[in-house]
């Protein structure tokens, strides 16, 4: 499927012109677009636009992509409701995308018999030997709330 800029006349102006108006911010880095997307929807749904209700509408969009893996509106449908998610999580996610590659590289993976699905091999590594903003794991939120004592 071919994905076009849009519908309006600034094009003709050549493939590389872009208005101010329809074609803003194409070249623009994770973090921009992400936040440009969240303030979008905070804008458009209000309080409706909250951890509870985005949860099952990425729920649903998942589905909807699985039944068309190769169609890049569903894959961006998907990817807008997960930075939406990191945005109430105060994350930055172009750096969670970095660390979770560099953790990556590192993993031993296998792939399932009987899915055909790569998955890592599970360790009894911390989950926080990599996160770098934190040079102590008990300064790390994540590794705290993994690691508190079941009660």
């Amino acid at each position: 499927m071919e994905i076009n800029k849009c519908e309006c006349s600034c094009h003709d102006e050549g493939p590389d012109f872009l208005c101010d108006q329809c074609c803003q911010g194409t070249n623009m880095g994770i973090n921009e677009l992400a936040k440009q997307i969240t303030t979008w929807a905070d804008d458009t749904f209000g309080m409706d636009n909250r951890v509870g209700l985005v949860v099952p509408h990425l729920l649903e969009e998942v589905k909807e992509l699985a039944k068309t893996p190769a169609d890049p509106l569903e894959m961006a449908d998907v990817i807008m409701l997960v930075f939406q998610l990191a945005h109430f999580a105060d994350v930055n996610i172009e750096d969670a995308l970095r660390l979770k590659l560099k953790i990556n590289k590192t993993r031993q993976w296998t792939k399932d018999n009987i899915t055909g699905a790569w998955r890592h091999e599970k360790s009894s590594e911390c989950c926080c030997t990599f996160r770098m903003p934190y040079g102590n794991p008990d300064d790390c939120p994540v590794h705290v709330l993994r690691h508190l004592p079941l009660i």
